[in-house]
């Protein structure tokens, strides 16, 4: 009778270990993306912190900060432990990066720009943020000088020629800063929503 149980227990291990789905299938069960995103400080924002992070199709996160703050802060980085995403959350920045329609984005914004009166319309010392996306064979970088003016937000006259652009490109924002807190106190996912 024992060798029959065992018997029978090595089938079940052998059954549920074959079943079993590690962290990377799981992921890979999404379709596959992968985001960078890149926040380097303006003049006006002395003791904020440049920061990069990765987030991988299997849902690790490369999280780096500068080690010292402002514009021109020497090119120092510390990583910074960050929890993987969930295969549910690597879904849920798909679906966003498909409803913004991020990928059909231009590659770069600035809140420098000419109205339609042909008035230069210029700004100094605003911050500069990229996301990269690569998902289904396709990848775009998106790089926006001044979001918030670019966006409007929290609201600016007249809106930005590019204001569509920049409210779509600060909904994946948001969403990113919601999976990795950014190490500015100020810069939260509610802000760019």
């Amino acid at each position: 009778m024992r060798v029959f149980l065992d018997a029978i227990l090595g089938i079940v291990t052998v059954l549920l270990s074959t079943t079993a789905v590690s962290p990377p299938l799981a992921a890979a069960t999404a379709e596959s993306i992968q985001v960078r995103a890149e926040y380097d400080p303006g003049g006006t924002c002395k003791e904020c912190l440049g920061w990069r992070a990765s987030i991988r199709d299997d849902g690790t996160v490369v999280f780096e900060v500068k080690k010292a703050s402002g514009w021109r802060a020497p090119d120092e980085w510390v990583q910074r432990p960050t929890p993987a995403l969930s295969p549910r959350q690597l879904r849920h920045l798909t679906r966003v990066v498909d409803q913004i329609r991020f990928m059909r984005l231009d590659g770069k914004y600035s809140a420098e720009y000419r109205d339609n009166n042909e008035e230069a319309r210029i700004v100094t010392d605003q911050d500069t943020v990229a996301l990269e996306v690569t998902l289904r064979d396709a990848h775009t970088r998106v790089e926006i000088y001044g979001p918030e003016l670019v966006a409007g937000i929290p609201r600016s006259e007249p809106a930005h020629k590019d204001h569509d652009a920049g409210r779509r490109f600060c909904r994946l924002w948001a969403e990113v800063l919601a999976v990795i807190p950014s190490p500015n106190a100020w810069q939260t996912a509610r802000v760019y929503r």
